[in-house]
């Protein structure tokens, strides 16, 4: 079954899966990367073009597949984008973010389409494919942080690493022993209760350990053994005795969160 298929029947059926941690990592949606517009979206990989959205329009991507993402952002429309194509589309401020390449259809929303009699407009989250070179790397959190551990001569402090959490919307997580947690959650477009995409731990104002889903290339970070699925990288020159910490403190937390 598509990725997209599975999302709207869950979502029908409202069984959103909760992880039995849910307080630990809850519900998270936002519209976090950017397309590299104009861009074609599509029905499917390669499929049909259902529209077309704008240079810096904001969507929720997956992590994506063979060159294909996932990805999900809300639009407003007029009824007519049901009988005909070439109809604008807009985002909740009214700002034009696309228009229509063909006839909508309601398998192409999150859920079903709701009707504002104020505006006389329907408003829906897509959940559509494009490429992956329509959407902006430099938008993407993994990008934004390889881009500032990688500069020469860094060291991670949290003054300098507040700017990057700042920009890319982390929340603060579970601060135990010491450790300052930032959080930022994976997409709703791979899993419906999204958890952790990239955690940050600082210790004594330092940054020393990053748990992530997805891959990232930092220097001077060494990989560790991995957390059910998540990929573990700590600091070259961290203290045994931290990492130690590290270890007794979090592992469990992300282990009893399935």
């Amino acid at each position: 079954m598509e990725t997209s298929v599975f999302l709207r029947l869950i979502c029908k059926k409202t069984s959103i899966v909760i992880w039995v941690f849910m307080f630990l990592f809850p519900s998270h949606r936002s519209f976090a990367e950017s397309i590299d517009g104009p861009a074609n979206i599509r029905e499917k990989p390669n499929g049909k073009v259902v529209l077309s959205l704008n240079d810096g329009v904001r969507v929720e991507c997956s992590s994506g597949h063979e060159n294909w993402h996932l990805i999900g952002f809300e639009a407003t429309f007029k009824k007519t984008a049901f009988s005909k194509p070439g109809i604008a589309l807009f985002n909740r401020e009214g700002n034009k973010i696309g228009v229509t390449a063909s006839v909508l259809e309601e398998n192409y929303f999150f859920y079903d389409a709701e009707y504002d009699k104020l505006t006389g407009r329907y408003i829906a989250t897509f959940v559509l494919y494009t490429h992956k070179n329509n959407i902006r790397k430099e938008s993407t959190v993994e990008n934004g942080l390889e881009r500032v551990l990688n500069k020469s001569n860094v060291t991670p402090t949290m003054d300098y690493m507040k700017q990057y959490i700042a920009e890319y919307e982390y929340e603060d997580w579970i601060n135990e022993r010491g450790f300052a947690t930032y959080l930022y959650y994976e997409s709703w477009m791979d899993d419906p209760s999204p958890g952790p995409r990239v955690v940050l731990f600082f210790y004594n104002n330092k940054l020393v350990s990053v748990v992530h889903s997805r891959k990232i290339n930092i220097k001077n970070f060494k990989a560790a053994e991995k957390i059910d699925g998540l990929s573990v990288k700590h600091i070259d020159d961290i203290n045994l005795k931290v990492k130690k910490l590290f270890e007794d403190t979090y592992i469990p937390i992300f282990k009893n969160s399935d």
